[in-house]
């Protein structure tokens, strides 16, 4: 993973965030107070060295307890919950929210836990949907909201219903597999796999109104690309044939390549035009998969999903 995440700074020359809805320091959701914690501090020190900017806290994240996490949050301060508290104070354990500034958008990150797995005695969850009202009551116009769930399914899905101000909702729920970036009502919805089994890049252009469209953007690069390549073999073929005008084949190749030409850019100029209309009224959205199994849901199981919570 962390050869990916290089090569994907590497070639990405727009600011980005590298998150994550959680579970991915232990293999179950259940208690262990004697279970090695060996194998999430190798996770953690590896996050580290890739950059991890937000990390939610899912059940597969507390196998070793409350206590475990403060102290890996101490040197490294990227778990987020907004939901699990210190009966002591009355306070939230972890960060509850995240705010990152890119290309002058505001992106406000914030996690939540699924309360299904036992806490630590001196710990509680308090109700996410109380929480929620209280962190989403003022959204400034310029600001874009992740949420980071370990929720299940059919509860983050309520979550979309009565919260519009969300944009965009990753989940990390472990009765479900794999699901990649797809649009949910008002909001974009992504589903992740326990352990890190996939990493997906997903490039957003944030528009003037809070829908979502796919966008072209990569078409775009692609076809602005292929131009260039094409427009100077195009200038290559047509200085030889200031030295072969008679040669059949090469007037060919020639007239073949002009048609490329041209076809690549009146594609383009629809794409280009299409984009501009889009950003006026929703962001736009594409994604990438670095790792590819047979775990993809089809659109109908999407569906069923996230209006029932089950396939």
């Amino acid at each position: 993973m962390s050869t990916l995440v290089k090569k994907f700074r590497s070639e990405n020359t727009l600011p980005d965030l590298f998150i994550s809805p959680g579970n991915v320091l232990f293999n179950t959701d259940q208690k262990c107070n004697t279970c090695s914690t060996d194998d999430a501090e190798a996770i953690v020190s590896s996050l580290r060295c890739m950059n991890l900017q937000a990390l939610a806290v899912g059940p597969f994240d507390l196998a070793a307890g409350v206590e475990f996490l403060k102290k890996t949050n101490t040197s490294f301060p990227v778990l987020l919950s907004s939901n699990i508290y210190s009966i002591t104070n009355n306070e939230a354990v972890f960060t509850t929210v995240k705010t990152f500034f890119l290309d002058g958008i505001s992106v406000k990150v914030i996690g939540i836990t699924d309360p299904s797995t036992q806490l630590d005695p001196g710990y509680y969850y308090r109700d996410y949907k109380v929480v929620l009202n209280e962190l989403l009551q003022d959204k400034i116009p310029s600001e874009f909201i992740i949420l980071l769930s370990s929720l299940p399914t059919k509860e983050n899905a309520e979550i979309l219903n009565n919260y519009p101000r969300i944009n965009l909702l990753l989940s990390s729920d472990q009765d479900h597999h794999y699901m990649g970036p797809t649009v949910y009502k008002h909001s974009l919805i992504a589903q992740s796999v326990n352990r890190g089994k996939y990493l997906d890049s997903l490039r957003i252009q944030v528009g003037n109104n809070d829908k979502w469209a796919v966008s072209h953007q990569q078409r775009i690069e692609q076809l602005n690309n292929k131009i260039k390549i094409l427009t100077e073999k195009l200038r290559r073929h047509r200085e030889l044939l200031q030295q072969s005008a008679h040669d059949h084949e090469l007037i060919q190749k020639t007239e073949y390549l002009t048609q490329q030409v041209q076809t690549c850019q009146k594609e383009l100029l629809q794409l280009t035009a299409a984009q501009k209309a889009y950003l006026k009224k929703a962001h736009l959205f594409e994604y990438k998969q670095y790792k590819i199994d047979n775990l993809i849901l089809q659109d109908h199981e999407i569906e069923n999903i996230l209006k029932h919570g089950q396939l």
